[in-house]
């Protein structure tokens, strides 16, 4: 395991906590393809990366999709501690559907500010008549304050 590798395997998708454990690596050199630890998984899964041996000594301050400092802490229904998720990456949450429940919290460090995950995974998926309609709407509105200003 060393900073290039580590950086590739990221490029390629892989979680920062896969891509410094010690397990996925001990995988890879045999011929696994990663660590086959399916009892071990991140938030999108609801879990907290509960197998992780690795040289992160905290999930919390990294993201756990890019490595960037956390803006955001994530805890998973079946979790025990916080993973680190920053601005960019917190949109996952809301963009995708994780596998099974996910019913954690998302809080904010810097307000304090708790959020329930559920509601950022409420979004329905508009038509292409609704996306339509609220584009123009949109534009609508912003012709108004152009008019305006």
């Amino acid at each position: 395991m060393d900073a290039a590798s580590i950086r590739s395997v990221v490029q390629q998708g892989l979680a920062i906590p896969c891509a410094t454990c010690k397990k996925y690596w001990r995988g890879v050199d045999a011929g696994l393809g990663g660590c086959g630890q399916s009892s071990c998984a991140g938030p999108l899964a609801g879990k907290d990366f509960p197998l992780y041996e690795g040289v992160l000594p905290d999930l919390l301050q990294f993201c756990f999709a890019c490595g960037d400092t956390s803006s955001y802490g994530i805890t998973a229904a079946r979790g025990q501690r916080m993973v680190g998720v920053c601005k960019r990456h917190l949109q996952l949450f809301e963009l995708l559907r994780p596998s099974q429940e996910v019913s954690g919290e998302v809080l904010v460090h810097t307000g304090g500010t708790v959020i329930r995950i559920e509601k950022l995974l409420v979004r329905p998926a508009l038509t292409l008549a609704q996306q339509i309609l609220q584009t123009e709407f949109e534009w609508a509105e912003a012709g108004k304050k152009n008019d305006q200003g």
